[in-house]
């Protein structure tokens, strides 16, 4: 079985890297600057512990221009030159290395409704295309509601 994960990657507000959220996960407190941060450190120890080692082998994160871009304050003052998605990987690879290659973003242009439609058409293509190599493999999609 092959072990995917769907997010919807979350925008960072500059209090939460100055202030990150601290969890419990198995037994250790982890620091925490976006929610999808233990959405995923959750599920990958979870599937290393289950499956004798084997984790997530892909995360699809879909990304609005806004986690594309450097970290902006209210007023729209650049407070860190990272985007959210740069953030949201640093961090995942803190814990966990083994992920270095996993992480797929998948643009999602903020527009109109027939715009997003289109491009919900266009993700669950990308996603399919980038799990065509599992043909012959059971899928679980694993998905981060947070």
């Amino acid at each position: 079985m092959k072990n995917i994960m769907l997010l919807f990657l979350s925008d960072v507000k500059p209090f939460a890297l100055k202030a990150p959220k601290h969890y419990e996960l198995w037994g250790r407190s982890v620091d925490c600057i976006q929610t999808n941060e233990s959405a995923v450190l959750y599920m990958q120890e979870f599937l290393q512990r289950k499956t004798s080692g084997e984790g997530l082998e892909k995360i699809f994160m879909i990304s609005s221009e806004a986690t594309r871009t450097p970290i902006r304050d209210d007023k729209d003052n650049i407070v860190d030159e990272r985007t959210p998605l740069q953030v949201f990987e640093e961090a995942v690879l803190r814990q966990h290395p083994e992920l270095e290659d996993h992480f797929i973003p998948i643009e999602y242009p903020q527009g109109n409704m027939d715009e997003c439609i289109l491009q919900v058409a266009s993700m669950a293509e990308r996603i399919k295309q980038e799990c065509a190599a599992y043909e012959d493999k059971e899928i679980c999609l694993h998905a981060d509601m947070t």
